[in-house]
């Protein structure tokens, strides 16, 4: 009996507690959600792509199950985030970069990779798309926005010697900063773990970027954002290896809401603020000076070999290769059988494209084409490259071309020195290349290797490698730089 009262006892103070009554009539989903959350004193997030109209009425029922009642066969949902705030909406549908897609603009980095700035590509949240190590950015949209993160991301390139202080505003619901500020316990900035983990979470379908802001700076600076009469003022500051911030809401000449904080130098900050009677989440962030060029001194455009080369069946051959910022052609000819041309030319930072093409004098010509790709980490260098392997024949005025094989080759190397005195570098490692020959025909084989390349006389350089087969080459050439 004391069980069957306890029991009764519970599910009473259930129903007073979460239960209640609401009908809809042709309510737009939105709506109705809306006057849920207004009734159970809860904060309920809709994101912009829930539409429809909803009939029903719902007795003693929960905040949950009124949603999934409301949200059922739609295809919508929710997500309860905290203890009274929920999220309704398309889960995987951005809040604005479906309308933007279709507007890429590709900007292409003459100077840096996008590893140098990518911490500040970040802050553009959906607009801007990039691959690590890359040497081009695509930027969507064709607005206002999208243009200044372009002048930004040129300004950057162009290797600015000061600090790169970056402020983004996004504009957000009502409902959404409420969210946010009840996570963040009504603090200053965003620095809670559940206040910053439903934000980001949660940043590209809750957010729209309105305003981007970029200041170059030696120690401090001033920057303003203005909405609807009031303006957003604010001053950074470098203090070692932190910058400090501090902001107010000016309106007809009243400040409002003055706060200040630090942060370690390239580290974000975000904050909320309300401007002009509409809500907003700020992001801050100071830069470390680039000083850093990743690309080749503008003076080297390109450079051209010849000299001759001798490997282990003691043929001299003809060398020559032509090697720009973007790749290079180079050439072999053994004054009798056959001739080779090598292209390598740059895809991406790290990758390339490889076309390799050999004749001989018995009317054969073999090629090679595939992609390679270097990770250079500390010291070492890693190497890998595919290769698909072809075969023209030209015999009785005929060209017959076919299939030979595939090919993937893996090597490391480590550095051992680098411009040392006249010594350009001593590298030594190995690896192992695999390949398959047509018809049926497999082969793994290991290799290790030694590489010493030195001037000799400027501009005379010395090259020499040298395996555990017992295979070497070496050359000696003459290189001219424009």
């Amino acid at each position: 009996m004391k069980k069957l009262i306890l029991i009764s006892m519970i599910v009473l103070s259930f129903c007073i507690t979460y239960a209640f009554d609401i009908s809809f009539y042709e309510t737009e989903i939105s709506n109705a959600i809306d006057q849920i959350a207004t009734s159970q004193g809860v904060t309920i997030i809709v994101g912009p792509e829930v539409k429809g109209k909803v009939t029903m009425t719902l007795m003693s029922i929960s905040v949950e199950s009124a949603l999934e009642l409301i949200l059922y066969g739609t295809p919508y949902d929710y997500e309860k985030i905290a203890e009274g705030i929920y999220v309704v909406g398309s889960l995987d549908t951005p809040s604005e970069i479906s309308i933007l897609l279709n507007k890429p603009n590709v900007v292409k980095l003459d100077n840096i990779t996008t590893d140098y700035i990518k911490d500040v590509l970040n802050q553009f949240g959906e607009r801007v798309k990039y691959i690590e190590g890359a040497d081009f950015i695509v930027v969507y949209g064709k607005d206002q926005v999208a243009q200044k993160a372009i002048d930004i991301i040129s300004q950057l390139d162009k290797l600015g010697t000061g600090y790169t202080f970056i402020y983004n505003v996004y504009s957000v619901s009502q409902s959404a900063f409420t969210a946010i500020q009840k996570l963040n316990y009504f603090d200053f900035p965003i620095k809670y773990a559940n206040s910053l983990n439903f934000l980001t979470r949660n940043f590209t379908r809750l957010t729209t970027l309105v305003e981007i802001g970029y200041l170059q700076m030696d120690k401090s600076a001033q920057f303003e954002f203005t909405k609807d009469f009031s303006t957003l003022k604010g001053k950074v500051a470098v203090d070692k290896n932190q910058f400090n911030i501090s902001t107010e809401i000016v309106t007809s000449g009243e400040s409002s809401g003055v706060m200040t904080t630090a942060q370690n130098i390239n580290e974000p900050i975000y904050a909320t603020y309300v401007i002009g009677g509409k809500f907003y989440v700020v992001s801050f962030n100071l830069m470390p000076k680039l000083e850093v060029s990743l690309s080749k001194d503008a003076r080297n455009y390109a450079s051209v070999s010849v000299g001759i080369s001798l490997d282990q069946t003691l043929k001299p051959c003809l060398y020559s290769s032509v090697n720009m910022n973007s790749g290079s052609i180079s050439f072999l000819y053994d004054f009798k059988d056959y001739f080779s041309l090598n292209f390598v030319n740059s895809i991406v930072s790290d990758l390339q494209g490889i076309i390799s093409l050999t004749a001989d004098n018995k009317g054969k010509v073999y090629m090679r084409a595939g992609v390679g790709e270097t990770q250079n980490i500390d010291s070492f260098s890693l190497y890998g490259e595919f290769l698909l392997n072809t075969m023209l024949s030209f015999e009785k005025s005929e060209i017959s071309p076919s299939f030979t094989g595939l090919e993937y080759n893996l090597s490391v190397a480590w550095s051992i020195l680098q411009d040392y005195g006249l010594l350009k570098y001593l590298e030594a490692g190995g690896g192992v290349d695999f390949s398959y020959l047509m018809p049926n025909s497999y082969t793994i084989r290991p290799h290790a290797f030694i590489n010493v390349k030195a001037d000799i006389l400027l501009p005379l350089t010395f090259q020499a490698q040298a395996g555990l087969d017992l295979k070497y080459k070496i050359a000696a050439f003459a290189t001219v730089e424009f």
